[in-house]
Parts: C-alpha cells; structure tokens; sequence
C-alpha cells in the first residue's frame, strides 16, 4: 500500500483563521536580491534564462558557487542590497511563475526583464520601512492587551477577506485540474513535461512521537532548543467549504483521481496531448494568480503588525503571536541516548509522490 502526498494537493481541513509566517527574522532580513544571467564565452547564442534570488554573503562568492560545473559563465545583470530580501524574492518567483524554467531560473524577454528589475525597486520602496519596523516589533516579548479597531484597521481587514476568499476559489478550482491531471497520468511514471510519479521506497527514521508517549521524562530533558516564533492570524476567514459548489467539485475530482491510484504502474512516460496542455496552461496561470494574492496579503500583514504594535492583535480582526517556544534537540538526545534512539527507529510506509510542473519546458 502506498502512502500519497503532493505538493500541491489541498486538503480538506477547514480551517477558521488565516495564518501568516514569517519563519521568525529570516523573511526579513537583510541581503542582496540579485538576477544573474548566461554568457557564451565564444560568443556563441544562450538561453535568454535569468536566475533570480537572494544571497546574504557576498554576491561574488555566490557566482562562483553557482558557476562550478556550468558550460557558460554567469554574469550579474543586476542586484540590490535591501531588509526583506527574501519576500520580494518571494514576490517575483510568484509573479514571474509562467516564466519558471527550472528552480529558480526563469525565461524572460527583454522587456519582461526590464519589468522584473523595476518591480525590485519599486517592493524594495514598498517593503523595506515596513520590513524594518516589522522586524524590531516581532521581536518584543512583553506583549500588551489587544487594542480596539480603528477605520484604517477595519479597512485593511476586508481587504484581507476579500483577497481570503479570492485565494480560496483560484486554489480549489487549481486542485481540481491537479486531480484531473492526475487522473490522466494514472498507471503511468507522469505526463511527459507536465507531470511526474515517484515512488520513494521504506526508509528508517527516528521517531520523537514514540520516546514522547514512552519516555515523556526523558522526552522533556531534552527540550532544550529555543525557536522564535511569530505570526499574524486573521479571525473569522472564509473556509474552502464557504464556497460550497466549488468545493464538491473538489472533491469529487480528488475523489476519482484517488480511485486511478491502484492500477498497475509502468515505468513509461505518457506522450501529453492537447487536454493536458490546456489544463497545465491553466493550472499555471492560477499559481501566478494565486501568487498576486499572496503577494497583497503578504503587505497587508506587515501593514496589520504596524497597526498592532507591542499589543497581542486587534480584538475582533486579529492576533499577533510572538513567542518563543522550546524544541526537541534531537542531536543532543541521539549522543546521550545512542541505543534508545536506534531503538525508537521505525520505518516509514513507502509512498507515492504526484507532482505537476511548476514550468512549461516543453514550449
């Protein structure tokens, strides 16, 4: 029996607020955003792909890593030193998504190129006052009582529900063409350029679970990691099952793309056809919808910490948590403990893994 799971499939939980992390300080720190782009040194005719990304090291040292093993040489077309590097990062792999080559590298034109560098600015502008209060607020640990809505609160709070629900009908109706994709490619190893099955084999792991229900005193010694943790929740969102025809859909297409599941896999790619193209097309398209929308609400977030402050959120619309919680420290545990950790070693299921490509390579 094969265990299923997808990077892209939505699951059914309902879920009664909205979260927004920013993996503690990392989102908002400060780095160089840069777009890098390849050089034949014989002159010859490359690629027009352009890799977009942030390091926080030197810039040069990260050309020289990127530059080992390829055929041309990487050259900067540009770059830009800013706090909250890594959400407009974020923002141009989302608004660039029908471009996706591979990872990070992206197929723009000239004039597409020129947009992406003028977009950088202009969220380094929008963003970097905003990143730099955010990151000294997420970092305050004597939080006060929530604070009463005003108008510029309750403002930005339906603007965040509108963008809420907008999110949910473009991700179920994007789940539904990733069922019937799926769907498609039953019995086979993928659609070729579109989507692909793997199969990842049992593998032992050491599993905290069991010295937790078996060994909770020892389980507790070894609580000793510290990790900040930050997030903004809005109250009282949309659920998925709010939109009640598009969510049947949904699951009625997962649903009977589950029942292809079991038929017998070959290892043999399927040719794509015009059906899948289409559906593909569509499905990237709403991811590049769908990263507009997060976008938006990603600057509505910083926009509600601000508002917020040092209080705890803002009775009625939302709550901002910082708080510093404790981790296992498995590595710790795993010198102490050597034979009680290979012992509370289980192996996990073998699992099936259906993915569809973020790019269009084949075009």
């Amino acid at each position: 029996m094969l265990e299923t799971m997808g990077d892209t499939r939505m699951d059914e939980q309902e879920e009664t607020d909205s979260e927004f992390d920013n993996k503690g300080s990392r989102l908002l720190g400060y780095g160089t955003l840069y777009i890098l782009a390849l050089e034949d040194p014989s002159g010859g005719r490359v690629p027009p792909f352009y890799k977009i990304g942030v390091t926080t090291g030197p810039l040069s040292r990260r050309v020289r890593s990127l530059q080992t093993g390829n055929p041309f040489r990487i050259i900067v077309t540009h770059h830009v030193e800013m706090d909250g590097c890594e959400v407009v990062e974020k923002t141009l792999h989302e608004m660039f998504s029908k471009n996706r080559r591979i990872l990070e590298w992206f197929s723009l034109t000239d004039l597409e190129l020129e947009e992406a560098i003028e977009k950088a600015h202009e969220l380094k502008n929008e963003f970097e006052d905003l990143v730099s209060q955010v990151r000294d607020l997420d970092l305050i640990s004597n939080v006060t009582a929530p604070i009463q809505p005003t108008e510029e609160s309750v403002s930005l709070y339906q603007e965040a529900l509108n963008l809420e629900s907008q999110k949910i009908r473009l991700g179920l109706r994007r789940a539904i063409l990733r069922s019937e994709l799926e769907g498609m490619t039953h019995g086979s190893r993928g659609i070729d350029g579109i989507t692909k099955v793997m199969i990842y084999d049992s593998k032992t792991t050491f599993k905290i679970r069991n010295l937790k229900s078996q060994y909770p005193d020892i389980y507790e010694k070894f609580m000793t990691a510290r990790k900040r943790s930050t997030s903004l929740k809005l109250l009282n969102v949309p659920t998925k099952s709010t939109f009640t025809v598009e969510f049947e859909k949904m699951k009625k297409s997962k649903k009977d793309s589950i029942s292809k599941e079991d038929a017998e896999m070959t290892s043999s790619t399927i040719e794509r056809n015009q059906e899948a193209i289409d559906l593909h097309s569509e499905y990237i398209a709403l991811s590049a919808d769908i990263g507009d929308v997060k976008r938006d609400l990603r600057v509505l977030t910083l926009k509600m910490k601000v508002i917020c402050g040092d209080a705890e959120g803002i009775i009625g619309i939302c709550e901002y948590k910082r708080d510093e919680k404790r981790a296992f420290d498995k590595t710790f545990f795993e010198v102490e403990y050597p034979d009680l950790y290979s012992s509370l070693k289980a192996d996990s299921p073998r699992r099936r893994v259906f993915q569809v490509s973020k790019s269009r390579d084949y075009i």
